[in-house]
């Protein structure tokens, strides 16, 4: 993984994790069913694109992980989203890749470390 695809995860991960370190409420348990908005652009650099996203609980509405990931054509890119609700542990997890022509994207929901989600994708740019 190149260290364009690796800075953008690390300030992800940061931001998720110092968000989690004093929440004004705690979090309400999703529903188990997520809805996933993507937007692929090119990026700044020559051959990066950018991949913006947001997972929401499908039934509230609440947002829960709204990750930016940058990275080089040819080279995968991952965000990883983690949280506590009620008894509940949860993780998200997006990838994607973009060659030539077209990008690849996986997205995966856990709870308590069952997959409860997976969608998979190729889309013609």
């Amino acid at each position: 993984m190149s260290r364009n695809a690796v800075l953008p995860l690390s300030v992800f991960t940061l931001v998720v994790l110092a968000a989690g370190l004093a929440p004004a409420e705690p979090p309400k348990a999703p529903s188990g069913q997520f809805s996933l908005d993507l937007v692929f652009a090119k990026g700044a650099q020559p051959d990066t694109f950018v991949c913006t996203a947001q997972i929401a609980d499908l039934q509230s509405g609440e947002v829960l992980a709204a990750p930016k990931v940058t990275a080089k054509v040819g080279e995968p890119a991952i965000a990883r989203s983690g949280f506590v609700a009620g008894s509940s542990s949860y993780d998200l997890l997006l990838t994607f890749l973009v060659s030539p022509g077209h990008v690849q994207y996986e997205f995966k929901a856990s709870q308590n470390g069952h997959l409860v989600s997976s969608q998979k994708a190729v889309i013609t740019l």
